[in-house]
C-alpha cells in the first residue's frame, strides 16, 4: 500500500519537517505501507522548504542504513519512497513573472481588461496591495485568487511529473490513498488544495479517481509583524480562511473521505514579515506537529469501500489553546507539555491511550536516545554512556570497522539529524506564538529529560535502565554485526534502549 502525501507551500514544508521527526522516532504508518511525499512550492529559495528537503534526504539515508525487514519497527523505520516527481518547484518564467504577464493582460481586448480590473487590484508593482502586478517568483503572497489560476501549470507541464504520478498510481486496489496538507490563509495552499482534489476526482486513472482522499486544512496559527511595504498582512488571515472554508464546504468537502481542521485560537507575539526566499524560516510549532499526526492517522485508517459510511466525509477538528500564567505582574505564555495532549497523568495506565501508544511513547524513546547519543556516544572513552566505559563491550563490537565514528558517513548523518531534532524540539518549546515544551535537552541528567509537572511521578533511574537495555539488545543483535551494517545494528539497539527508558516507571 502507498500513501501519497502532497505538501503545499510553506506550511506544507513545515508540516513535512514535523512528520519526518515523528517517523524518525519510530511512529508507524502501518504494515506494508510506504509514504511518497510530493512537495509543491513556487519559491525554490524558501528557507523552510530547504530545511525540510535536507532533513528528508538525511532521513532516507538513515532508513537505508537500518535495512529493516518484515515489518520490523524502529527508529527511522517508515519507508519514505522518494520519486522523481517528489520535489516540485513550479518555475515562473522571467517574462511571465507578474500575474498580468502570466495571463498576457496587454493582449486582451479592452472589455476583458476592464473586467479583470474590477476583479484584481491593478496598482503598480511597488504597491503591496497590487494583484495584477504581483511578483510571482516567490509565490502568491496570500492571494489564492491568483494562485488558483497559476497552479494549473502543475498539471499542464510535463516536467513537474503529475502525469507520472497519475500513471503510476497503483491499480491493484491495495488500499493506496492520497492526502493533501496546506494552509488556507495564504496563497499556495489555499489555491492548490481544491485544485488537487478536483483533479484526482476527475482523473483518467480509475484507481486514483476512486481512491480515499484526505486533507489537512491548516487554519491561521500565527501572525506576522505589520509592514506597509509587504504584500502579506496577517489581519486578512481569518477572512481568507473563512472564505476558503465556505468555498470548500460547497465544492470540495463531499469529494474527500476525511478532513482534518487544525489551528490555534490564540495568536500572540508575531513572526517577522518575510515574503519568501531563504530568510523565510518560521520556528517549529505545535500546530505543525498535530498536522503531521493527521498524516499518520489517515495513513493508518482502514477504508472499506463496502461499508455503509464509506462515501460520507468525516471531519476532525483540533485546536490548541495557549495557556496563560501571571508572573511578576506580567502575562506570560504557559508552556504546554505532552501530558496536556494526553489529557491524563503519568500515574495512570496509558496502555489504552491512543496518543501515548501511537506517538508520545515513541517520541519519548527517541528523545532519550537523542540525549544519550549526543551527550555520550561520541564523547570519548571516559564518558558514562553508550560509547563510554559502560558501553565499551558493544562499542568495540560495533565499531571494529570504524563505521560508528563521528567521522564515518553514518556517524555524521546521525549526528546531523539528532542535532536537527533537538533544534526542532527547542523551537517548539520557545515558540513565541505557542509554547510546547515536552523535553528539556539542556538538563544534564536523563531523569530530568521529560517535562512532567506532576513531581510525584518523577521517573528515576533512566540511565541504568538504558544501560541494561543496551547490554541486552547488544547480545540479541551481536550476530548481525558485519562490516557496513553497523549503523543498522546501532539503530536497533538504540530503539530498544529508548523504548525501555520510555516505559520506565518510578518504583
Amino acid at each position: 500500500m502507498t500513501t501519497y502525501v502532497f505538501f503545499i507551500g510553506g506550511t506544507g514544508a513545515r508540516v513535512l519537517r514535523s512528520l519526518t521527526m515523528l517517523l524518525a522516532s519510530g511512529v508507524s504508518i502501518g504494515e506494508n505501507n510506504k509514504l511518497v511525499p510530493i512537495v509543491i512550492d513556487y519559491d525554490a529559495e524558501n528557507g523552510d522548504l530547504k530545511l525540510s528537503k535536507d532533513l528528508l534526504a538525511n532521513y532516507v539515508k538513515l532508513h537505508n542504513y537500518a535495512k529493516y525487514e518484515n515489518n520490523e519497527r524502529g527508529f527511522f523505520g517508515a519507508n519514505i519512497d522518494m520519486q522523481d516527481y517528489s520535489m516540485v518547484n513550479i518555475k515562473v518564467d522571467s517574462d511571465r513573472n507578474t500575474f498580468a504577464r502570466y495571463i498576457d493582460y496587454q493582449s486582451l481586448d479592452q472589455e476583458t481588461r476592464k473586467f479583470l480590473d474590477t476583479l484584481y487590484d491593478n496598482s503598480p508593482i511597488q504597491v503591496p496591495t497590487t494583484e495584477l502586478n504581483l511578483d510571482l517568483e516567490v509565490g502568491f503572497k496570500g492571494n489564492p485568487n491568483i494562485g488558483s489560476v497559476v497552479f494549473n501549470d502543475y498539471f499542464r507541464q510535463e516536467e513537474y511529473g503529475y502525469d507520472d504520478f497519475e500513471a503510476g498510481f497503483p491499480t491493484n486496489n491495495e488500499g493506496s490513498r492520497v492526502f493533501i496538507v496546506g494552509s488556507i490563509f495564504g496563497g499556495t495552499g489555499s489555491s492548490g488544495l481544491p485544485q488537487l482534489v478536483k483533479k484526482f476526482r476527475s482523473s483518467n486513472s480509475l484507481s486514483l479517481k476512486a481512491a480515499p482522499i484526505g486533507t489537512c486544512v491548516v487554519l491561521p496559527y500565527f501572525n506576522v509583524t505589520p509592514d506597509a511595504n509587504s504584500a502579506i498582512n496577517s489581519e486578512t488571515f481569518n477572512s481568507k480562511a473563512k472564505a476558503a472554508l465556505a468555498y470548500y464546504n460547497e465544492e470540495i468537502n463531499e469529494m474527500v473521505n476525511e478532513i482534518y481542521y487544525i489551528g490555534c485560537d490564540s495568536l500572540n507575539v508575531p513572526y517577522g514579515n518575510v515574503q519568501g526566499g531563504g530568510e523565510q524560516k518560521n520556528d517549529a510549532h505545535l500546530v505543525e506537529l498535530l498536522s503531521a499526526m493527521s498524516v499518520v492517522e489517515f495513513a493508518t485508517r482502514s477504508f472499506d469501500p463496502n461499508s455503509s459510511d464509506y462515501g460520507k466525509t468525516k471531519c476532525y477538528e483540533y485546536t490548541t489553546t495557549t495557556g496563560i500564567d501571571e508572573k511578576d505582574n506580567k502575562t506570560v505564555l504557559k508552556p504546554i507539555s505532552y501530558l496536556d495532549l494526553l489529557g491524563t497523568s503519568m500515574k495512570n495506565d496509558l496502555s489504552e491511550n491512543n496518543i501515548y501508544t501511537k506517538y508520545v511513547r515513541h517520541m519519548n524513546a527517541f528523545a532519550y536516545f537523542n540525549k544519550y547519543s549526543q551527550s555520550y556516544t561520541f564523547a570519548g572513552k571516559d564518558a558514562p554512556g553508550f560509547m563510554g566505559i559502560g558501553g565499551q563491550t558493544y562499542y568495540k563490537q560495533l565499531n571494529k570497522w570504524g563505521g560508528l565514528s563521528k567521522d564515518s558517513s553514518f556517524g555524521r548523518d546521525l549526528l546531523d539529524f539528532l542535532e536537527a531534532y533537538e533544534v526542532w524540539a527547542n523551537q517548539m518549546a520557545e515558540n513565541s506564538q505557542l509554547k510546547f515544551h515536552p523535553y528539556s535537552f539542556d538538563k544534564k541528567e536523563l531523569d530530568h529529560l521529560l517535562n512532567i509537572e506532576d513531581t510525584t511521578t518523577k521517573i528515576k533511574g533512566i540511565e541504568n535502565t538504558m544501560q541494561l537495555a543496551l547490554s541486552q539488545a547488544n547480545e540479541k543483535y551481536s550476530k548481525q554485526i558485519v562490516e557496513g551494517q553497523e549503523g543498522g545494528v546501532f539503530l536497533r539497539i538504540g530503539t530498544e534502549a529508548g523504548l525501555a527508558a520510555a516505559d520506565k516507571k518510578d518504583k
